[in-house]
Order: C-alpha cells, then structure tokens, then sequence
C-alpha cells in the first residue's frame, strides 16, 4: 500500500520499476515499487493519488536544444497509448488547446531523438537554438484535442541566439478534427525557472577559396545527437551549410573545448539534415560511415592524399595543422592516396578517377593551399575530393566523422538489375558458340533495354516511406546452405489500429490512380512454410511481408514491413493481386467494381476508412505508385 504521506516532497529521485523497466520519482509513494504492467501503474497512481497526480515541471540541465522544451515530470505518467512517460512538452502545455496525454513525451533511453520527432511533427516552425521560456501555469484541462496532420519538415536552426527578452513563439493550431480519447481527471501544478542566455560572439572570421574560418570567443551549443548537424557547423546555419559548404568547400570553426565535455555519453548519430535518408546505411544494413579516432604523437605527418567521404573532424586534444586544397575530382568513388605504395591501390585508384577526368593526376597541384591549425574546441567539415596534408604539431587526439552516400547510379542500377531478372533472357547466363553470336544476343538485349527502363519511376525507385524512415530491416539473402535462422527483430504495423483509422492526416481519394511497383513484393506469412520461418502468427493470421528493392546481388531489400491488416483490409489486397493480370491502372473505384463482395460491402463510413487506410499505407511503402491524383480510372 502507498506511504502515509504519499504527496511528500524532497529534493531525491526515488527508483522504481515497472514492467522491468526503471524509473524515478521525487515522490517517496513510489520509492521501491515494482509493477507487472503499465496498467498496473496506472492504476496504482489512480488509487494512491485520488486522480489528483502531483506533475511539477523540472528544466533539464542538458545543453540540447530539444531538451530546452522538454521538462521532467514528478511521477512519470501513461499516456493513452499505454507508453511510459517521464518528460512533457512544454509548448503542447503553453499552447493552450493541447490535451495533457498528447503533451506526454517518452524519452527512449533518456536520449531526445524521441522529442525531436515529437518537436518536428507538432511544431514545425519551432527553431530549435531559440531560447524560449515557457509561461508558468496549469496544463490544459483534458478535453477532446485534435490531433495534429501537419507533414515533419526539418527543424531550423538560428545561427545567433535569442536574448532572454524574446517572446515564445507559438506553434500553428492544428486543423485535423479527429477526437482524442478522454482519459481520468487529473490535475497539475507546474513551476519554470529561466537561465540565462548569452550571445554567441565571433571574434574573428577568415575566409578563402578552400576554407572559411570562424573564431567563437563565447560558450557554443555543446555537441548533440538530436541535431547534430546544427551544433557541429555552429555559428553557421544548417541550410547555409547545405549551400555553401557541403560537396563545395572547407569549414574550419574553433570555439571552447568545453562543447565537446559529454561527446562520449551523448554519442554521435543523427546527421539527417544531410539528406541523405535511406542512403546512410549499405543495402547490406549496415550504416555507411565511420567514427575514427586519432591518437599521435607530436611530428606525425599523414601526407597529401584526398578521400571519397564526407568529412567531421573534432580536436579533442592537443593540435593538429591541415593543409587544404580544391580538388579536381567531383564526388569521387575511391579516394587518392599517393602515400600508399602498393602497384595495386595506385592502379585502381587512378583508372577509377580518370572516368571522371581523363587527364586526373595522381598528386595535388600545390597553386590553391590553404592552412589551418585546430585546437581543442575546433571542428572541421572538408567534402570528399579536398586534397588535404596532416601533421600533428603536438600530441593530439581527435575524433573523425565520415559518411559516405550513395551514389545515385548504384540506387539505379540495383532498381534496373531487379526488373531485368524479371525476365528469362536477361537471367539467362553467357553462353555462346561463337564471339558473332554472343554480340548478337547482346544486341538483342541493348535493344530491350530501353523498354526495361520504360517501367520504372522515380517513385519505384524511392518510394515515401523509404525516403522519411530510411531502409528497413530485410532477410539476409540466399543462404540456402544454412539451416541455422538468424533472429532478426521485427515490428508489425497495425493497419487496422483505431489511431490510424482516427487520424486525418491519412487520406486516399477513391479516385487517385495507382499501378503495381514492378520493385515490390507482397507475400502473406502463411506462403512460409513454419519449418523455415517461425512469425509468431496462426496461418489464419492476416499478417504480410512487404519488400521493396531487392535488386543487388544480395538480394537485400531496401524496404521491409510487416503488417496485420482486417479482414476486410486483406479483402481489398486479394484483389489488387488478382487486378494485375487485368489492368495497369486502377483506383479504389475500379477495385470495388473488381469485386461484388467488396462493392456490397463497406456501406459504413468506418468500413470505406479502413479501405483508404489500407491503401494509403500500401502507396507510401511502395507496393503501389500513385499514377495521377484525382482521375476517374477507365
């Protein structure tokens, strides 16, 4: 039973558990209690608190921009999804017409990646280095709020910080109307405490051909992994950076070497403001990039030499003096590294750069050098292609950040490899009689090619949800000669969950017309035999497996799902299988006239929902590519 005074207050945090996971609160009710479930909780808070939870909100001390709007509650609290829920949105709170359970924030591994995405999809205009000051006051009373529909662009960041002095500002009103579930009355007393925000003063600024410098006197953004871009190039803007650095030239930014005090708690991930999504991890899943670090001695020299990656280097300690160069080759595949003396790497390297220029020599010009010296605090961007020569001018330690994205021509040529095997006489292996008749055949295929081409689209190719979500997991190719089954964690999607049926911001026009993605493959978990794959399901289950983009010599899929979707939801994929064989093209219009059961039966407004759900999700992860919006189908 809960303590005598359960609404006691101190300045501890008391651990507590539930569901086998730790939590903490300041209230001693709570100190050394274990719960089964969530449900457990909650009712335990219900009962020992007369729905009368106590929620003070506390600022964090964390440098991150996203942790300025996300305050830590007394007693963590449930949200209507059943997830535990530690911290709060403080501008869902101002905001005055958000309901408490969608002001809730579960902060995964106490990391802010899960307030970020929480900050993009609510408050999109919110500019996340901006210094705002949330009003002190109560919480909105629980009442029906609509759910927000707005698209998740990226957060902007200000190269300047606000002044304490500058009013918050509020996010746009939602316009979904979709209700929200109305959960027990509680009620909340809320304290803030402001800090105080200095400028960032750049003392100095220098800039040439190869590189621009800036010198910051002040405190910096610290290092962060939810906008980690942001606070790498800081006092630049992200978007400046994007034009007029990345993929073009050098930036070298020396401030505090207190910005890097936590990088090793923190961790280093998150650059998506690069852009470059899906493309960050292989299509072996594994993520394209590496973190290196540096340790040596003062007098080391790594001589000239250029890299196919793009560049972070962060000094941690000591000094290091780069010599910088443009290069001549533009977003090169391999690097150049004169210093290697193996016939082998100089002969690949060369004739893999002289594709892009024919006259490419193996060593840098020396007419274009530009020096910079890094010192604890420093960070610099170099693109791939920059010539560049490194010595170490004390015993230094540093830490290098280097990504390497996909070239657009392997995104292509996986996508034509898989549409090409779709055909015998492209599978078919070389085998000729005489070097006449293998370039016959050739030519023959040169011929058909073009029509290959004809059947892909962009859209194929880079279908929603790969873009926004990046690759999903995938089997791990043929292993025909392994019987031993690699566990692989999976999620299945719900697409008949009462939110997603609820929520406006997912629509499908009975009238858009769509096409099959020849990139798709759609089976149901049945068509395993159990003896290979144990899903965890019934055979009855109407449970599939979606996989997009399987065309390297892998096999690996670029994208795939697992999803369990209602009766009348599996219905409509029956017959978009079966409507294949008999038109390119079709809407959900021209599907119910396909089917009589299914043009009888969903005379409910919820029934057509589930239909338009079904078909939505099925657009955005790429099984079906939208043709024309709003065109009545033949």
């Amino acid at each position: 039973m809960a303590d005598s005074a359960p609404t006691s207050r101190t300045s501890s945090e008391f651990p507590f558990v539930v569901d086998g996971h730790s939590y903490t609160s300041t209230l001693t009710a709570l100190n050394g209690k274990s719960f089964a479930s969530v449900d457990s909780y909650s009712d335990f808070l219900t009962t020992t608190f007369s729905g009368e939870v106590p929620r003070t909100k506390v600022r964090t001390a964390r440098p991150s921009p996203v942790w300025k709007y996300m305050h830590k509650l007394d007693v963590p609290q449930v949200n209507r999804r059943k997830k535990m829920c530690e911290y709060v949105c403080t501008v869902c709170v101002d905001d005055g017409a958000t309901a408490w359970e969608d002001s809730l924030i579960a902060m995964f591994g106490n990391q802010s990646s899960n307030g970020a995405t929480h900050l993009r999809s609510r408050h999109k205009d919110l500019s996340l280095l901006e210094k705002r000051h949330p009003v002190s006051g109560r919480p909105p009373s629980k009442k029906p709020a609509k759910r927000q529909s707005v698209p998740s662009p990226s957060l902007s960041s200000s190269t300047v910080d606000d002044d304490d002095s500058s009013t918050s500002s509020k996010p746009p009103a939602s316009t979904s109307t979709t209700p929200t579930t109305k959960k027990r009355k509680t009620t909340t007393s809320t304290t803030t405490k402001k800090h105080t925000v200095k400028h960032t003063v750049i003392s100095s600024q220098a800039t040439t051909e190869t590189v621009a410098i800036y010198t910051i006197s002040t405190e910096c953004p610290a290092l962060d992994e939810a906008d980690l871009l942001a606070t790498l190039v800081h006092p630049i803007a992200p978007t400046t950076f994007m034009d007029d650095f990345y993929q073009k030239k050098a930036l070298a930014v020396h401030a505090p070497a207190s910005r890097f005090n936590q990088l090793v708690h923190e961790g280093l991930d998150g650059l998506d403001d690069l852009g470059m999504g899906f493309t960050a991890t292989s299509v072996h899943g594994e993520t394209q990039g590496e973190i290196e670090l540096f340790c040596a001695k003062q007098g080391h020299v790594t001589d000239w030499h250029f890299d196919f990656m793009e560049n972070f280097t962060v000094q941690v300690a000591g000094t290091k003096t780069w010599k910088l160069q443009p290069g001549n080759v533009a977003y090169p595949v391999r690097g150049c590294t004169p210093h290697y003396k193996t016939q082998e790497v100089v002969e690949q390297q060369l004739k893999v750069h002289r594709l892009a220029d024919p006259s490419f020599q193996y060593h840098p010009t020396f007419d274009n050098v530009s020096e910079v010296t890094l010192s604890p605090g420093s960070v610099l961007y170099f693109p791939a292609g920059m010539w560049h020569r490194v010595e170490c001018t004390e015993d230094s330690i540093s830490m290098n950040l280097s990504m390497f994205p996909t070239p657009h021509a392997d995104v292509v040529v996986d996508a034509l490899r898989q549409v090409l095997l779709q055909s015998d006489k492209w599978r078919r292996g070389v085998s000729y009689q005489t070097p006449a008749d293998a370039r016959a055949y050739m030519a023959d295929l040169l011929v058909d090619l073009k029509a290959q081409i004809g059947k892909l689209s962009a859209a194929d190719i880079l279908p929603e949800r790969l873009l926004l979500r990046g690759r999903g997991g995938g089997n791990a190719g043929d292993e025909d000669e392994s019987d031993e089954e690699e566990k692989v964690p999976s999620h299945v999607l719900q697409l008949d969950d009462p939110f997603l049926l609820q929520d406006s911001a997912i629509d499908f026009e009975p009238t858009t017309l769509v096409t099959l993605n020849p990139l798709a493959n759609l089976m149901h978990h049945a068509d395993i035999p159990s003896i290979h794959h144990n899903t965890g399901f019934s055979p009855d289950d109407l449970v599939y497996i979606l996989n997009v983009g399987f065309g390297h010599s892998s096999y690996m899929s670029s994208l795939r799902l697992e999803f369990q979707c209602s009766t009348l939801q599996a219905s409509l994929i029956d017959v978009i299988l079966e409507a294949q064989t008999q038109a390119t093209q079709f809407s959900l219009q021209t599907l119910l006239a396909l089917s009589k059961e299914l043009e009888e039966s969903p005379k409910k407004k919820s029934e057509m929902r589930e239909l338009q759900v079904v078909l939505h999700f099925l657009t955005h992860a790429g099984f079906l590519t939208v043709v024309h919006d709003n065109v009545k189908a033949p």
